[in-house]
């Protein structure tokens, strides 16, 4: 198996050990390199306690904030380094931490990386010590922090992060990872949901381990309190008891001296009406007209047929199409379906999950990956899974089976045997003169019916894994089948299963993107698997990203196969097809309203900023199982914070166009530079977090993780983004080692306990360490805030002691954490924007032409100068 490394850098300011700035290092590994091994400090008998535990979650609109606080005690008589380590979801984005020891709190900011190259020039020849962390959750990253505790002294840390819940399988998930590393007196977990519809449920499974898919287990049930608080809110309270967390965590399969180790599940659904909305005036005026078609049906004043003109004229002719044709479909249309838009404070976001629809018919493709390196349990696995996949096909459905290593075979099912075959086998695994068909004819899709089932489960029998892996003839040879099937009223879909790389035929896998895509012209979605730590996880998500679909991984455990079958689940009904939100100009920084498929169970939704709140969005239109539909959208005001979904939503989209952008520097990347993530204090792969103290404040910020670099092992560690571990989010605190990092991909390689956090450094920071520039993969560190020498006329009116005089009063141009942004009215143009300090608003410096220009935009912050920033970061 091939070895991997996770390393990350991190900065150390000081706190007590000398008033003088210190930076260190910290490298995180999964394995402690042999040449630090002869520096490694004795390990500590007695870590630090932990002696309090809360982790608050309050869910408002789907978006949820979680609060993670941790208190830890040394009751040792030497200073000890504890560590506070948390395990966020992957989709998370982290936007606070603080630390407070011996009653001082040391809070951290966000700031946009500068200048990461140079820094790293100077930095790679400084030394680094080691320390070894686990990973204990899938589809998760770490955020840990080790800090020195003097004798009889006290720690708090606390942790923000934040994500919109996704609906998948008809609930919402609430995924909390709890892994103190020992058992803690005073544990609490409380969920807060405050929602805008009625809550349909609330419920709280079994506990999970974090690594495999079980079914509920009643010993793993954690007796949650749940507590209905009104039809919209609940709160739910998870409070075990030093003894309950032992068994919990002994059937976790844990050591009881451990603690609890696994992640604590909510899981809940809002009510939908029938068809997903509500009945209005137009559905009367509807359902009267139908009742007597040549009348002139009124309700009020307003007759029927000007109604109907006035709102869409084509609108019009589908309900009189489907009214004269009697088809079910009618009777759905007529039911005057809406689709819910919530608005607060300006912004608004449009959640879309009709429910009861007849599902489309589908085209799977599935493109199977049977190369040696599939050979063993994941064959088998494999097989136990299509073998359940293909029970899940409904007779309407058609579906192919394309194999792949060397050769690409096209199976026809109802004779179970390959009929068409492309390509060369330099392993010599087969005679290809007797396994080629005498007539190559690529087959269509088969209709699932019992006997095709019957046989294609033989087929998946039949699957033997040797050869190379041709990937890109695979994907072709798929998209052929969909573009030669002859029945078209199906919905195609492609399932691409792969555990490894290219390596025969074309082998580079940007070309591979590109010409699969060129080739796409009919935009098939193509859902994509990565099995095993041997697949280019990066390389199957910028593809499917590219090609209307998503990637998931299959991690490589007993549970592969259930993995498997719960992925297909995902996809396996889809209701709707080219799915477009529209909007009118009011509506301003949409994200995404265009989209391929909207399946069973699950839910779209897009955002944005409505100049005019009482301006209602138009319609959403889609095709279904009968044609083309356009539906109605219905306004609620609600209370929340939804500009924090928007700019959540904002960010994460624009990463994901960051993954498939050719120059990761061009809109994209200047959109997020624009303080997007630096106003909302998300933690990004463009931002860095920086915790900063009194008088001596040092920053982080990164480089480009895409960058192609090819370092030494003693300097891999500054680049560790050539790994699926790419998440890093790095962090300087004083006297503190930190670290943010992907566990995305190797779940089985990071097996230990989180106990096995609780040690010191393998090489413990000297004061000697001072001044020393250390970066990790995509940092660096500067001890002065972002340079305002972008203001030449700034220097003309700065005072002596560095402020600039407005009015009667000085104001500071140094950079102060502790002062907190407010609305302003008076940004460019005169519209509204956020006062920040000057140095965190770079994106007005080009209007800033004097120091008069300067003064229309001003506003104060506290002793601190700012200028409004505009709150639109795209033009």
């Amino acid at each position: 198996m091939q070895r991997t490394l996770l390393w990350v850098l991190l900065g150390i300011g000081c706190i007590s050990l000398s008033s003088a700035r210190l930076i260190g290092s910290l490298v995180v590994t999964t394995e402690t390199p042999q040449e630090d091994t002869k520096n490694a400090a004795p390990t500590i008998a007695t870590s630090p306690q932990i002696y309090q535990m809360r982790v608050d979650t309050n869910v408002s609109n789907r978006y949820a904030v979680t609060l993670v606080t941790s208190k830890v005690r040394n009751i040792g008589d030497a200073a000890q380094e504890a560590t506070f380590s948390v395990v966020t979801p992957d989709q998370a984005f982290i936007s606070g931490f603080t630390m407070e020891i011996d009653g001082k709190k040391y809070k951290a900011y966000v700031q946009e990386k500068e200048e990461a190259r140079e820094t790293y020039d100077r930095a790679v020849e400084s030394g680094f010590a080691a320390a070894h962390v686990a990973a204990s959750a899938r589809d998760s990253n770490r955020f840990t922090v080790s800090v020195n505790i003097q004798p009889a002294s006290k720690a708090t840390f606390y942790l923000t992060y934040e994500e919109l819940l996704v609906r998948k399988d008809e609930k919402y998930e609430i995924v909390l990872n709890i892994h103190p590393g020992e058992p803690v007196k005073d544990l609490l977990v409380q969920v807060n949901i405050d929602e805008s519809r009625p809550l349909k449920f609330v419920k709280t499974p079994s506990l999970r381990s974090g690594n495999e898919l079980l079914k509920n287990n009643p010993n793993l049930d954690p007796e949650a309190e749940i507590t209905n608080l009104n039809e919209t809110s609940a709160v739910v309270r998870f409070n075990p008891d030093i003894a309950k967390q032992r068994i919990l965590a002994e059937s976790l399969g844990g050591k009881e001296k451990n603690g609890l180790s696994g992640q604590f599940i909510v899981q809940y659904d809002v009510a939908r009406d029938p068809e997903g909305g509500e009945e209005d005036e137009v559905a009367e005026w509807l359902r009267r007209w139908t009742a007597n078609p040549m009348g002139s049906a009124r309700v009020g004043s307003n007759p029927i047929l000007v109604v109907l003109f006035d709102l869409n004229n084509h609108l019009f002719l589908a309900y009189a199409f489907c009214f004269l044709k009697k088809c079910s479909f009618c009777s759905w249309k007529l039911k005057g379906w809406k689709t819910p838009v919530l608005v607060s404070g300006g912004h608004f976001v449009h959640f879309f999950s009709p429910e009861n629809l007849t599902p489309l018919k589908k085209q799977v493709i599935f493109v199977l990956d049977t190369s040696g390196s599939m050979s063993g349990v994941r064959i088998t696995q494999l097989k136990e899974a299509m073998d359940s996949i293909l029970d899940e096909l409904k007779p309407e459905d058609v579906f192919s089976i394309v194999e792949f290593n060397s050769l690409v075979k096209v199976w026809d099912v109802s004779t179970i045997r390959v009929s068409y075959m492309e390509g060369e086998d330099p392993y010599i695994y087969s005679d290809r003169d007797t396994t080629t068909p005498a007539t190559q004819v690529l087959p269509p899709s088969f209709p699932a019916t019992e006997s095709n089932i019957i046989n294609a489960k033989e087929v998946v029998k039949q699957l033997d894994a040797n050869g190379g892996t041709d990937i890109q003839s695979a994907l072709k040879i798929g998209l052929n089948i969909e573009t030669s099937n002859a029945i078209k009223i199906h919905q195609p879909i492609i399932v691409f299963l792969t555990d490894g790389e290219p390596t025969v035929g074309e082998s580079n896998t940007e070309r591979i993107v590109s010409s699969i895509t060129a080739l796409n012209t009919l935009k098939v979605p193509i859902f994509s698997l990565s099995f095993g730590d041997g697949a280019d996880r990066e390389f199957l998500k910028k593809l499917s990203l590219k090609n209307q679909g998503f990637s998931r991984h299959i991690y490589e455990a007993a549970d592969a196969y259930i993995q498997l079958q719960d992925f297909y689940k995902q996809i396996s009904s889809p209701l709707l097809s080219n799915v477009t939100f529209r909007y009118t100009d009011q509506a301003s920084n949409v994200t995404k309203s265009n989209f391929p498929i909207l399946f069973g169970g699950g839910e779209l939704f897009t955002t944005g900023i409505l100049r005019d709140p009482s301006i209602v969005p138009p319609a959403v239109e889609a095709w279904g199982v009968n044609g083309p539909i356009q539906l109605q959208p219905k306004v609620f005001q609600v209370s929340g914070n939804l500009e924090r979904l928007w700019a959540y939503l904002t960010v994460r989209q624009l990463l994901e166009q960051r993954e498939v952008a050719e120059d990761k520097t061009g809109p994209t990347q200047e959109a997020l530079r624009w303080a997007l993530a630096l106003k909302y204090s998300f933690v990004t792969d463009v931002s860095s977090l920086v915790v900063v103290k009194p008088n001596d404040t040092a920053t982080v910020d990164t480089v480009d993780a895409a960058e192609s670099f090819s370092p030494s092992f003693k300097h891999r560690t500054a680049f560790a983004a050539f790994s699926p571990m790419r998440n890093f989010r790095p962090a300087i605190v004083p006297t503190a080692a930190v670290s943010y990092s992907s566990h995305f991909g190797f779940p089985i390689l990071f097996s230990q306990p989180a106990r096995d956090f609780l040690r010191p450094a393998a090489s413990p920071i000297q004061p000697s360490s001072l001044h020393t520039f250390i970066p990790d993969q995509h940092s660096v560190f500067t001890t002065s805030p972002p340079s305002l020498s972008k203001i030449p006329w700034l220097g003309t009116v700065r005072n002596t002691n560095g402020t600039i005089t407005v009015g009667s009063d000085a104001y500071s141009l140094d950079y102060d954490p502790s002062v907190t942004p407010y609305s302003c009215q008076n940004s460019l143009n005169k519209a509204n924007g956020t006062c920040l300090q000057l140095m965190n608003c770079e994106q007005i410096y080009p209007q800033l032409t004097d120091f008069d220009t300067f003064k229309k935009y001003f506003c104060k912050l506290d002793t601190a100068a700012g200028v409004c920033c505009p709150d639109s970061p795209f033009p």
